[in-house]
This record gives structure tokens, sequence and C-alpha cells, in this order.
């Protein structure tokens, strides 16, 4: 496995005990139905140089957490574009149709370890912002400080905050408020955190 990335890969038939599948999981919201004719992959080639000649793009239905039913597969694809191993692919003449719900999609790259060596997802680098105020987010709690404010998390890794809480300003009594920590991550794009400052 390249450094944040995990493989995702059907080798040549001398290596076909570590043919593997990557997938991650999203969500059609409810009373909506996707239409996908493009999907993209960041990825990277390892222990060669690739290209990869083929792809296949699955979808599944989630069971439990996991990938569940298949309910869609396009496979044995060229119908797409190589950026480095990052994957543009063209799904437009047998779009998958997703009604609401929970899915996984997983790519995977056919291609000979002989040849073009190790294909694997990138994982997510998450980028935060957190800000707050007393009734919504999208203003400043004056009473709070957060150090940082912002930053990159890389993946695999946990980033500490400080919360700071200033009870020399306020009159004397009871205030509460919502930080809320706004991500690049598109399962959990913004966290909410209530807080309470007690001022006597």
């Amino acid at each position: 496995m390249a450094t944040n990335s995990i493989t995702s890969q059907e080798f040549e038939a001398g290596f076909s005990t570590f043919d593997n599948q990557a997938a991650d999981d999203f969500v059609v919201p409810a009373g909506e139905t996707w239409t996908i004719g493009t999907v993209y992959v960041g990825g990277v080639y390892f222990n060669g140089a690739g290209p990869t000649p083929l792809v296949d793009v699955y979808f599944y239905n989630d069971s439990s957490g996991l990938p569940g039913i298949e309910v869609y597969a396009n496979t044995n694809s060229a119908a797409f574009t190589d950026a480095g191993g990052s994957l543009t692919i063209d799904l437009s003449g047998s779009p998958a149709v997703l009604t609401s719900g929970t899915y996984w999609v997983s790519v995977r790259a056919d291609m000979d370890f002989a040849t073009g060596g190790q294909w694997g997802w990138t994982e997510r680098t998450v980028q935060f912002i957190i800000e707050g105020q007393a009734a919504s987010c999208g203003g400043d709690i004056t009473w709070v400080a957060v150090l940082p404010a912002s930053g990159i998390t890389p993946p695999g890794t946990a980033r500490a905050t400080s919360v700071l809480f200033d009870s020399t300003g306020p009159a004397a009594g009871t205030y509460t408020g919502t930080l809320c920590v706004n991500s690049s991550d598109p399962q959990t794009p913004t966290t909410l955190v209530p807080l309470t400052l007690t001022a006597e």
C-alpha cells in the first residue's frame, strides 16, 4: 500500500490471490434519484508506473455499514481519463440510477502487476473551519476562542483543538451557544458542539 492510499485492483492470474476491492459509502437524500454518469476517484500508482488499461465500477446497497447487494456494475471499461492515477470514468453510456438510500461505490483497476505495478485510492485529507454563535452557526461567540480555528487533518490522523472560555466580559448569567465544525468530509460536513458558560 502506498502512503495514504488503499489498493483496489484485479491482477493477472499469477497474482489473483491478491485481488481486492476498496469501497466508500455515500447517501442519496430522501426524495431524490441520482443518475450518475461520471465517477471520479483520486488515485496513485506504486510499485510500478501504471497505467491501468481498464477499470471496473460497482455500486452496492448498504448492509449494516458494509457493502451489500450489487446494484450496478460497469466492468472492463476503457472509457476513462487517467491523470497520474486519478481516474475520471465515463458511465454516460449506461449510467447508474440510484434512488434515496445509502450506497457504496467501488472502483477497481484491471491491471497486471508485472507491467503496471499497483493502483490504489488516495485517502481524503479533511479540512476544517470552526465557527459559532449563540443562536446558530454563521457568526462568532464573543466569550469563546478556538485555537486553531482552521487547519488540515491528513488521513488516519487526529488534531487537537482548544476551546477557551472567557468569563471576564459577559455579565453574570448563563450563556449557551453552538460551535460548528465545518469540514470537507462529505459524510459529516458539519458537527455541532453545544457550549455553556456560567459567569458569576
